[in-house]
C-alpha cells in the first residue's frame, strides 16, 4: 500500500474564471493572434497533425456510459492525487534545487521518465499514440493528477512494459482506435503481469474521441480547445482540475459528436481556450446557444505563449511552473498528470526564446521551482538559465535566437580557438580580428571553424555571417615586378607573379633572376617543374609550370598554398583576408588556344596562349578584381618602364579561370 503526502495548498486548487478570462461579450473587441496565426505556421514551426475525416455526420454517436446520472463506474472518482511520498518529485519539491530538466532520448522515453518522476505506484496508466498530440491532450480529462500518460509509437517496446510493472498498474487504459494503437499492442498490454483489465476509449475521429473520454469521466465542466493545433490544449490540460473534460473543436465549426454531447450538457461552466485565429467567435456562438448558458469563457491571449500565461494566471499555483515547447508537441504530451498533481501551470516557450508574457508571469507570480520538459534540442540550456535567473530575481540573458551561421563567417575580434567547444579545454591557436573562417560545425553557442592550418571552436558571439560586399573593398600591396625589363623572361609569368606575392607579405628579398634560376625544372612536364627556359621562346614545348610545383617552391620562403580547384568565391574570400592569388588566365585576356605537344613521350592537349597573374585586391560594389600583371608590355597597353596595375571585371576573370581552375595562395 503506497503512503502519500497531501499538500494541504492543492486542497485550495481552484479555477479563477471571473478573474482572469474574457467573455464573450468581450471577445469580440479582442486582437487577433500575432505570434504567427497557427493556420499560418508551416511544419517547420509547428508540428500539426493531420485531421481524421469525421465519419458521424449522419449519426448521433451512442452514449456508451450506461451510469452517467449516478456516476457510477466513472473516471475520478475517489482518487488521491498527493504527491508520492518518496517520489523523485517530493524530492524536488522539498529540496534547494530551484529547476529541473526531465528528458528521454525519445518522446516515447520522455513519458517514461515523468512517469518514473511522479509515479511511486498507480492503479491506473493511460496509453496514447506518440505520432500524434490528440489523444494524448485528450486524456487529460482521465489523468487526475495520479494516471501516468505513457506513449507508444506502432509497436510497444521493453520500457513500456517495465515502467507498467513498476507502477504496479490494474487497469490500462487506451486512447484512440486500432489505426493509433493496434489490437497487438493491446494484447501485449494484456498480458502484463498484474494488469487485470485493458479498456479502449476511442472514437470516428480526434473530435469523437475527445467526447468519448469525457463520457468516462466524473466532471461535469468542459475546456474546448483546437484539435487542430496543440499548444492552447497542452497549456489548457491544467484546467481539468476544476472538474473540466477537455474536448476538441474545428476552428470553423463544432464537431457533430461535440455538438450531440452539448446538447445534453448539464454542467457549470464551459471555458473556451485559444484566441479566434483557432477557434472563431461563430463556434463560441454557438456553444453558448446550444448550452443557453449565459457566457462562454474564453482565455486567450496575443500569441500561443501568452495564452498560456492567461490560462496560467486562472489557476492558483503552488509556486511552481511547467515549462514545455510552444513549437513541437512530443515532450510535453504527458505533462497533464504532473500538472495537475502539484496545481502547476504549463507555460510555453520557443527552444531559444521565452515571450515577455511568460517573462512577467515568473517575476511577478512568486514562482521558486520551475520542471522543464524535454531535452536541450526541445528547450535550449540558455533558455533553461533563463528561467532560473527569472526565479532567483535576475534578469534574461541572450533571450534571442542563435545565429544561424553560413559556411563562411567573419570573426570580430582577437580570439583564442580551443579544442573543444568548452572555455577551459585546450587553446588550440588564435584568429585575427576580421580573419574569414570556414564553419565546419556548430551548436547554440559555439563553431567549429578553420583557416589555413588552424581548426578549432570559438563562441558565436564572436562571429558574424560573412558576405564579401558587407566585407568591403580591399586591395593587398605588393611591390612591382616586371618580367621583361630589366630581366628579360617573356615566358617567365608564372614565378615573377608569385614572387610578388612572396615580397608583398615581406617574406623575401630575392631578386627576379636569382628566384627564375632556383625553380624546379622538368624537360616536358609541368606538373613536375618549370619547362624549357623562361628567357626565351620555343614552340615544342608548354613552357610553364603547374600549380604544385610552384607552390611546393615558393614554401621554402612563406606559406604558399597550392589552391587549384578554387572557386573564384574562394578567390574572393583569400583576397579579403589579405592574402594575394597567383591565378592561371591568358595572355591579353584573349579566349584561349590550344595546342597538343608531347609531355613525357606523350601526347597532351593544354592551352598555348597562357599567361599568370597576381590578383590582390577585390571591390565588390564594382565586381572587379585588382591585378598585378607582371607582363606590361605594349601590346597589352603598359609600358615596360611603369608598373602594370589595373582593375578587371569579375566575369573577364572568372570565365578564363575556370577553364583550369589553376591558382596558389601566398597567406
Amino acid at each position: 500500500m503506497k503512503k502519500k503526502k497531501i499538500l494541504s495548498l492543492l486542497l485550495l486548487s481552484t479555477i479563477l474564471v471571473n478573474t482572469f478570462t474574457i467573455s464573450y461579450a468581450t471577445e469580440l473587441e479582442t486582437k487577433d493572434e500575432t505570434f504567427p496565426t497557427y493556420e499560418e505556421e508551416t511544419s517547420d514551426t509547428i508540428e500539426k497533425e493531420d485531421v481524421e475525416p469525421t465519419n458521424i455526420k449522419d449519426t448521433t454517436p451512442t452514449n456508451s456510459n450506461e451510469n452517467l446520472s449516478t456516476g457510477e463506474g466513472l473516471y475520478g472518482s475517489n482518487v488521491d492525487n498527493s504527491i508520492d511520498e518518496g517520489s523523485v518529485l517530493e524530492d524536488f519539491l522539498d529540496s534547494d534545487t530551484i529547476i529541473k530538466r526531465i528528458s528521454g532520448n525519445t518522446r516515447i522515453e520522455t513519458a517514461i521518465s515523468v512517469s518514473k518522476f511522479q509515479n511511486i505506484q498507480a492503479d491506473k496508466v493511460i496509453i496514447a499514440d506518440a505520432r500524434k498530440y490528440a489523444d494524448a491532450l485528450s486524456g487529460s480529462s482521465l489523468t487526475f493528477g495520479e494516471y501516468p500518460i505513457l506513449l507508444v509509437d506502432r509497436v510497444i517496446n521493453s520500457s513500456i512494459i517495465n515502467e507498467i510493472i513498476r507502477l504496479k498498474a490494474k487497469e490500462i487504459i487506451i486512447l484512440g482506435g486500432e489505426n493509433s494503437i493496434s489490437s497487438n499492442v493491446e494484447s501485449q498490454l494484456n498480458n502484463i503481469a498484474n494488469v487485470e483489465k485493458v479498456t479502449r476509449i476511442s472514437g470516428a475521429d480526434r473530435f469523437d474521441t475527445s467526447v468519448q473520454i469525457s463520457k468516462k469521466t466524473v466532471n461535469n465542466n468542459l475546456i474546448v480547445a483546437s484539435g487542430e493545433s496543440f499548444p492552447d490544449a497542452l497549456s489548457a490540460s491544467i484546467l481539468a482540475i476544476n472538474k473540466a473534460d477537455l474536448v476538441l473543436t474545428n476552428k470553423n465549426k463544432i464537431p457533430n459528436s461535440l455538438a450531440y454531447s452539448l446538447q445534453e450538457f448539464t454542467g457549470d461552466s464551459i471555458s473556451l481556450v485559444g484566441g479566434v485565429s483557432t477557434i472563431n467567435n461563430d463556434v463560441l456562438n454557438n456553444i453558448k446557444n446550444t448550452t443557453n448558458l449565459n457566457s462562454i469563457n474564453r482565455i486567450s491571449g496575443s500569441n500561443r505563449f501568452d495564452t498560456s500565461t492567461k490560462v496560467a494566471s486562472s489557476v492558483v499555483n503552488n509556486g511552481t511552473v511547467i515549462i514545455a515547447s510552444g513549437e513541437s508537441f512530443p515532450d510535453a504530451l504527458s505533462a497533464s498528470t504532473l500538472a495537475q498533481k502539484i496545481n502547476a501551470p504549463i507555460l510555453l516557450v520557443e527552444k531559444y526564446v521565452m515571450d515577455n508574457s511568460v517573462i512577467n508571469y515568473i517575476k511577478n507570480n512568486n514562482i521558486i521551482k520551475a520542471i522543464v520538459l524535454g531535452g536541450s534540442n526541445t528547450i535550449s540550456e540558455n533558455t533553461m538559465n533563463n528561467i532560473e535567473r527569472l526565479i532567483t530575481g535576475q534578469d534574461v540573458v541572450n533571450n534571442t535566437k542563435p545565429i544561424s551561421l553560413g559556411e563562411y563567417v567573419v570573426i570580430n575580434s582577437e580570439q583564442n580557438t580551443y579544442i573543444s567547444p568548452d572555455l577551459n579545454s585546450k587553446v588550440v591557436g588564435k584568429f585575427t580580428n576580421k580573419l574569414i573562417l570556414k564553419v565546419l560545425d556548430q551548436n547554440d553557442t559555439w563553431a567549429k571553424v578553420n583557416y589555413d592550418t588552424t581548426t578549432g571552436w570559438v563562441e558565436k558571439k564572436y562571429l558574424s555571417n560573412y558576405s564579401p560586399l558587407n566585407f568591403g573593398k580591399v586591395v593587398n600591396d605588393v611591390p612591382y615586378i616586371s618580367q621583361l625589363k630589366p630581366v628579360y623572361a617573356p615566358n617567365g609569368c608564372e614565378p615573377t607573379s608569385l614572387l610578388m606575392g612572396l615580397q608583398g607579405k615581406g617574406y623575401t628579398d630575392i631578386g627576379l633572376r636569382a628566384f627564375l634560376d632556383n625553380m624546379p625544372k622538368h624537360s616536358s612536364n609541368p606538373q613536375k617543374g618549370y619547362v624549357g627556359i623562361p628567357y626565351n621562346s620555343v614552340s615544342d614545348k608548354f613552357q610553364t609550370i603547374d600549380p604544385e610545383p610552384l607552390a611546393n617552391y615558393g614554401k621554402k620562403y612563406g606559406n604558399v598554398v597550392n589552391i587549384q580547384g578554387a572557386s573564384i568565391n574562394d578567390i574572393i574570400r583569400e583576397i579579403q583576408n589579405g592574402n594575394t592569388v597567383v591565378a592561371y588566365v591568358t595572355l591579353f585576356w584573349n579566349n584561349p588556344t590550344y595546342k597538343t605537344l608531347p609531355i613525357e613521350g606523350k601526347n597532351a592537349r593544354r592551352i598555348w596562349n597562357n599567361h599568370v597573374v597576381l590578383i590582390t585586391g577585390y571591390d565588390p560594389k564594382a565586381d572587379s578584381f585588382y591585378i598585378a600583371d607582371p607582363y606590361n608590355h605594349e601590346k597589352a597597353g603598359a609600358n615596360r618602364s611603369k608598373s602594370f596595375y589595373y582593375w578587371k571585371n569579375r566575369s573577364i576573370v572568372e570565365k578564363l579561370y575556370n577553364y583550369r581552375k589553376f591558382a596558389v595562395v601566398i597567406r
